[in-house]
């Protein structure tokens, strides 16, 4: 898990990067995160039913002068991975066998989502650089964490 004291870390990060986020819900249990795929399009990357002005592509773009263009995670034509039919504007389910209850031991449910995603054949750069996976509510105790150098980073259900 993260660290409990508080970085400043800057990074130099340029291009065009592919996000992918990742809704974990369990197909056991029915427990998923409250917003929904279109609501994560909408804040995430400024599309869907009623796009977000300010959104992180926006807000990635601003910070950086243009430098950082976010653009959503998908597979590139002719991939028949088993998960691309999952990604919708870069935004998708990722359905885990197992009780995602408050209380789950965050970084069980981690490896869970970060096996899932290797099974379907989804963790390649062609795909996306980077995935924000979403955890359903009372799971994990911080607001969001990644690691340092990393191509994960986890958020809370907000």
């Amino acid at each position: 898990g993260p660290a409990r004291g508080v970085q400043r870390l800057s990074a130099a990060a340029t291009g065009t990067k592919k996000v992918l986020v990742a809704r974990m819900r369990s197909t056991t249990h029915g427990q998923e995160p409250t917003p929904t795929i279109n609501d994560l399009k909408e804040r995430v990357f400024g599309m869907g039913i009623s796009p977000v002005a300010v959104n992180f592509k926006s807000q990635s773009a601003a910070c950086s002068e243009n430098e950082l263009i976010i653009e959503p995670g998908a597979c590139v034509s002719g991939n028949t991975a088993p998960g691309c039919a999952e990604i919708s504007d870069g935004v998708m389910n990722l359905d885990l066998d197992m009780d995602l209850s408050p209380g789950v031991d965050p970084s069980a449910v981690e490896y869970a989502a970060v096996v899932k995603l290797n099974a379907l054949g989804l963790r390649d750069a062609a795909t996306a650089d980077y995935v924000m996976f979403l955890f359903p509510p009372g799971i994990s105790p911080w607001i969001a964490y990644a690691y340092i150098n990393g191509w994960s980073s986890f958020y809370s259900d907000t």
